[in-house]
């Protein structure tokens, strides 16, 4: 199945574009939505710097993320 994904930083956004590809995700992925403010983090902005526990949190979600698409290409390479 082709999907085009538009080059986008909107992760809540490209998340929907799975979910209608009829790719399920667990919800600890999509909590990665939180993640779209530090999509465009390495550009200048007078957005506040991160606290401790934002970072950690933001790792979390990261590592989830991850963690979904190693066992999502995992299981479809062995079809």
């Amino acid at each position: 199945m082709a999907v085009d994904y538009p080059y986008v930083h909107d992760l809540g956004r490209l998340l929907a574009l799975v979910r209608d590809s009829n790719v399920s995700f667990p919800d600890t992925v999509r909590e990665a939505v939180r993640l779209t403010r530090y999509a465009t983090a390495r550009y200048p902005s007078p957005a506040e710097p991160v606290t401790q526990e934002e970072y950690e949190v933001a790792v979390m979600h990261a590592r989830h993320v991850v963690e979904w698409a190693r066992t999502l290409l995992t299981e479809r390479s062995t079809l």
